[in-house]
């Protein structure tokens, strides 16, 4: 069933198996799902000596040696024929595993709940699922294209789609609880889906940008039985990028002529309210600092810029319109001169409000229209002050004159 997705089990990058991989105790008893290749059922009966059974469709699939019992083929090796219920005879397990299988059926929440007998009273599934909701899939959409493909979050194999609140929804009511979830991402433009940000109308892409978890392009489930959860049992929610924009900072030392040295560190923020810290130690003479705010032109407000805890003035490439407020008409950039030895920490607070080049400016010509009507409101007001003043004063001489003439 999984035969196009073939590659080495490697602990070291983050994909569904390695992550699941790190999830397992030695010595378990596990149930996988469509192993296909057996990368993950070999480590775990190589390298941590658990004792695997498998139910895998393919009959030429390579996990069934690494296998105390394999249900392999049809119509034994079918999930859902349920013939493997019959081998596996009331065997229960410390682990099932669902590694990229479930959308591939036609009714998973029925196959979860029968896995519910076949689960030990603490028992652990483990479930990774594309998300349909990713960036890149409404990107798609907006475009007019939902195109099957051969691999990825449009697998033509797969039948059920899922987001995080569709499959916790399904985990619910099939009597789990989700005491953990982890997210594996890949930033649009970066997967096998064609299209980018720049491929919508600008307030689109805006939104688009700082959607959570717009980036996540799978999820890791660890579902247990509710009853076995202690009550109040906490969700361990680890999230990684969710979409939004680069803050880049690009390094100058007393070596380099000027920015282009491929010396930077790159952040992303999902926030309007970016509160972003570098760090700078392993950069040493450090002339200058070039900080790439946002990829594109914006409306911001610089709210604070430090270095080590202490304010510091910086140049633009923006117009300033007062208050904080700046106008950038190309991608953002801030620069920093280093005038001390080995800066340690640069943190940046700003706020984008607007990302699109013509309402920048328009609402930049706003605040100066603003400020101008204030200025003129001023003038007047000193003016009638003072007109009043000389009236004032015209009476008091007058008074003051027909006083003496008496």
């Amino acid at each position: 069933m999984m035969q196009t997705y073939h590659y080495e089990l490697d602990l070291d990058c983050v994909n569904s198996n390695s992550l699941i991989a790190r999830q397992i105790a030695k010595g378990s008893r596990v149930l996988e799902f469509g192993p296909a290749y057996g990368r993950l059922t070999k480590y775990m009966q190589k390298r941590l000596s658990c004792t695997v059974d498998l139910v895998e469709l393919d009959e030429e699939a390579d996990a069934m040696v690494y296998a105390r019992t394999a249900c392999v083929g049809d119509p034994d090796g079918d999930i859902e024929t349920y013939r493997w219920e019959s081998i596996l005879d009331k065997r229960t397990y410390d682990y099932i595993i669902f590694a990229d299988v479930l959308e591939h059926l036609r009714s998973p929440q029925k196959v979860l709940s029968v896995c519910r007998q076949h689960l030990n009273e603490k028992g652990v599934i483990l479930c990774s699922v594309p998300n349909i909701a990713h960036s890149s899939v409404i990107l798609s959409l907006w475009n007019g294209d939902f195109t099957y493909q051969d691999t990825g979050l449009l697998d033509r194999s797969h039948v059920h789609f899922f987001t995080k609140k569709t499959f916790s929804d399904m985990a619910d009511r099939c009597g789990y609880e989700i005491t953990d979830i982890q997210e594996i991402v890949s930033a649009v433009g970066q997967n096998e889906i064609p299209y980018m940000y720049d491929m919508v109308p600008a307030a689109v892409e805006s939104g688009l940008r700082f959607r959570m978890e717009g980036e996540v392009y799978q999820y890791l489930f660890r579902l247990q039985k509710k009853e076995s959860c202690a009550a109040g049992t906490a969700r361990v929610v680890n999230y990684g990028s969710r979409g939004g924009y680069s803050c880049i900072c690009y390094i100058r030392q007393k070596t380099d002529a000027d920015f282009n040295n491929g010396k930077y560190i790159e952040k992303r923020y999902g926030n309007r309210l970016a509160d972003i810290y570098f760090d700078l130690r392993t950069f040493a003479d450090i002339e200058g600092l070039c900080i790439k705010l946002i990829e594109k032109s914006a409306f911001i407000k610089m709210k604070s810029i430090e270095l080590d805890h202490v304010p510091r003035q910086f140049e633009t490439n923006g117009q300033a319109v007062g208050d904080g407020w700046y106008v950038f008409a190309d991608e953002a950039r801030v620069y920093l001169r280093i005038l001390e030895d080995a800066p340690a920490v640069l943190h940046l607070q700003y706020e984008v409000t607007v990302t699109e080049a013509d309402l920048a400016h328009e609402m930049a010509g706003i605040f100066r229209r603003q400020e101008e009507k204030l200025r003129r409101m001023k003038e007047q007001y000193c003016q009638d002050l003072n007109r009043k003043e000389e009236y004032i004063l015209e009476e008091l001489l007058g008074e003051i004159a027909g006083s003496d003439s008496e």
